[in-house]
Parts: C-alpha cells; sequence; structure tokens
C-alpha cells in the first residue's frame, strides 16, 4: 500500500502540536517568554522533522530522534540560560508532550479514531478538531494545577503587612517573606522592600507617578527630573538586580520616612518600586527581604522581654 505524504500538512500538523507543548512548557515553568517565541520554537523543530523525513537520513527517524528534534526549539523559544534551566525546559516538554499525545489517543478511541504514530515527539495522527480538543483540555489542566499548586505553596508561606511613611501619608500592603531573596541598597548595604507600583502610588508624588504610566522608568534623565520636581533627590536609589533571563537589572528606589513590619518599626529599609504583578492571584503586593522581618521578630522578643521584666 502506497501513503501520500506531503510536507506542507506534515509541517503544519507539527507546527500546531510543538507550538501547544511550548505554550503548556512557558505555563508549567512559568517562563515569560512572548507567543511569538512559541511559534517560532514550534516551527523550527517542525521544520527539522520535515527536513529529515524528505532527505536521505530519514530512515534515522525513530522514537528518539524524534523527541531529540524537539530540543532545538526548545532553546528557539526559551533561549539555553545554562544547562540546568535547559533540561527542566526539555523535560516539561517531554512531559507536556507525552500528556498531550495521551489526550490525544483518549479522544481518538472514545470518538472511535484510529492513530498513527506520526508527528515529532511521538503523538498521533488525528483530525485537527482532535487535536484542537487535546490543547485546549491541556491548557484547562495546567490553568487548574497552578492555581492548586499555588494555594498550597501559599499555606507554607509567611506573610507580613507592610507600612510605608513619607511625611503624613502611609500606604499599607501584604507583602511576602521571601526567603531566598537577599537585595540590598548599594551604598548602605540597607534590606530592601520590592513593592508594586500600585501599591504604593498613594504616597508617590505625581512626577515619579508619571514617570511608570509613561514607561520612562529605565530613563535616567527622565528619573532624575521626576524625583527632582518632587523634591525627592536624598530619598532617591538605584537597586541593581538580578534575575532569570535578567543578568543586570535596576529598579526605582526610595528610602521612606517610616516602615512598619506587623507594626513593629524597623530601621533603613528601602523600597524598591516594580512595575509587574509580583503575585498570580494577587495574594500579595511586595516581597521582603528576610533581614527585615527578623528585625521585627527580634524588636517583638525584646518589648515581650521587657514587659516580663517589669
Amino acid at each position: 500500500m502506497i501513503i501520500d505524504v506531503y510536507a506542507d500538512v506534515v509541517f503544519l500538523v507539527n507546527f500546531g502540536i510543538n507550538t501547544v507543548v511550548m505554550v503548556l512548557v512557558n505555563a508549567l515553568g512559568r517562563r515569560a517568554a512572548k507567543l511569538w517565541r512559541l511559534g517560532l520554537g514550534g516551527a523550527f523543530s517542525a521544520l527539522l522533522y520535515v527536513l529529515l523525513l524528505f532527505s536521505p537520513l530519514r530512515w534515522m527517524l525513530n522514537e528518539f530522534t524524534s523527541f531529540a528534534i524537539l530540543a532545538p526549539g526548545v532553546v528557539v523559544a526559551f533561549s539555553f540560560g545554562g544547562w540546568r534551566r535547559f533540561l527542566i525546559n526539555l523535560g516539561l516538554a517531554y512531559i507536556s508532550a507525552f500528556a498531550l499525545g495521551g489526550l490525544v489517543l483518549v479522544i481518538m478511541n472514545l470518538t472511535g479514531g484510529q492513530g498513527l504514530s506520526t508527528a515529532n515527539f511521538a503523538t498521533v495522527h488525528a483530525t485537527p478538531l482532535n487535536l484542537a480538543v487535546a490543547a485546549a483540555l491541556s491548557l484547562v489542566m495546567v490553568k487548574f494545577a497552578k492555581r492548586y499548586i499555588a494555594d498550597k505553596a501559599l499555606d507554607k508561606q509567611i506573610f507580613c503587612c507592610i507600612s510605608v511613611i513619607v511625611g503624613e501619608q502611609a500606604v499599607q500592603f501584604r507583602a511576602l517573606v521571601d526567603t531566598g531573596m537577599t537585595l540590598t541598597e548599594p551604598i548602605g548595604q540597607n534590606p530592601v522592600i520590592i513593592s508594586e507600583v500600585g501599591a504604593i502610588a498613594h504616597i508617590l508624588p505625581k512626577a515619579i507617578r508619571n514617570l511608570f504610566l509613561q514607561g520612562l522608568q529605565d530613563d535616567l534623565e527622565a528619573v532624575t527630573k521626576a524625583f527632582g520636581e518632587a523634591g525627592w533627590q536624598s530619598k532617591f536609589r538605584l537597586i541593581p538586580f538580578r534575575a532569570i533571563g535578567q543578568q543586570n537589572g535596576v529598579m526605582l528606589g526610595f528610602r521612606p520616612d517610616m516602615v512598619k513590619v506587623d507594626g513593629e518599626m524597623v530601621q533603613s529599609a528601602i523600597v524598591a518600586i516594580c512595575d509587574f504583578d509580583l503575585s498570580i492571584n494577587d495574594e500579595y503586593g511586595g516581597l521582603i527581604n528576610p533581614m527585615l522581618y527578623n528585625k521585627k521578630q527580634e524588636a517583638q522578643n525584646a518589648e515581650n522581654s521587657k514587659k516580663n521584666y517589669t
């Protein structure tokens, strides 16, 4: 029996499936890759599969090479980022591929279809409808899994109430005690509280709020002018940081007149302003260096000791 195989059909099927896999990796790994990068990664792996299928080396196609072809697409979609990050992304891609392929098989069995191994990550040859249903189910399952994991993780995390006071104005917001954060202000080595701009907008002068509204927070000239107009020259701080996918970054910050952690005043704290959401579910609006939380605990212990003594 002769089976006609069309390169464009093979490419489009693999492109669609690979792109869904990249989207799942992006969600499971909490990456921040743009959709066009995910699509480019899916297209790259699909193109490699087609080139190998219609070349004299097509005899090399098997389960191992089909999975290996997925690796370059992962690099294109998420960049390499070191061996640890690459292997995590690749592992998530393989898990997603198996899960998606399994869902397609289940759907085809329920609808009376027959599957053939054709895709470059050992999924099945199915109708576009079956693939679309499987992709949708995968994304829904990931969404609920992320919410469940996030809720369980929040149960084990420590939160506190932060009060930031400047002059006669004050704001309060909930912050997560980030045990992995060691961020300090470089000049005085003071511990840092990271706050979403919306959480402290009430106490920010208009000129500084406008920096974030206009997207000028990375323009040093505009930043200097805004802090000067606000009369916050002495409060102004630049706080360098490192994050995944960004080797060197700088956040704007300021030194408030007073900071309280759960009602206890702490000394020498710097507030850094970020223009992105820190919590997926809006559970908190800031991150606090554990040094400050420990200082609060020490202050409470000292106060309790004083009361017991008297």
